[in-house]
């Protein structure tokens, strides 16, 4: 139907949407008018419109949070990794440091 538009939801059956002329304007006697109204057919497919959309809308949210939290978790994966290897390699820059030192001194370290 053409007519549905998700506006059109909440009203009721047979209310004047429109009219020519317009609603309150003084017409002479005889004059034709012209209404237009909405019928429960054209309710019924507006409110299922919007009920669609409003669906479309839930689904892209819920999709756009899947997608963030995912990005989040690869994120911490990936600091994780970064961190590991940053400790790794600065325990193994001290423990050459610490060795060069004790040898200076005349220590020795057993491993």
């Amino acid at each position: 139907m053409k007519e549905a538009d998700p506006k059109y939801r909440d009203y009721e059956d047979t209310q004047v949407v429109d009219s020519n002329p317009r609603q309150g304007a003084t017409v002479k006697v005889g004059t034709t008018v012209c209404l237009r109204y909405i019928t429960a057919d054209v309710i019924e497919e507006s409110q299922k419109i919007f009920d669609d959309s409003i669906r479309i809308k839930q689904e892209a949210k819920e999709r756009k949070a899947a997608e963030m939290q995912e990005k989040k978790e690869r994120l911490k994966e990936s600091v994780s990794k970064t961190m590991d290897s940053t400790k790794s390699g600065l325990g193994k820059m001290f423990k050459k440091d610490r060795k060069a030192m004790e040898v200076e001194k005349g220590e020795t370290i057993d491993e």
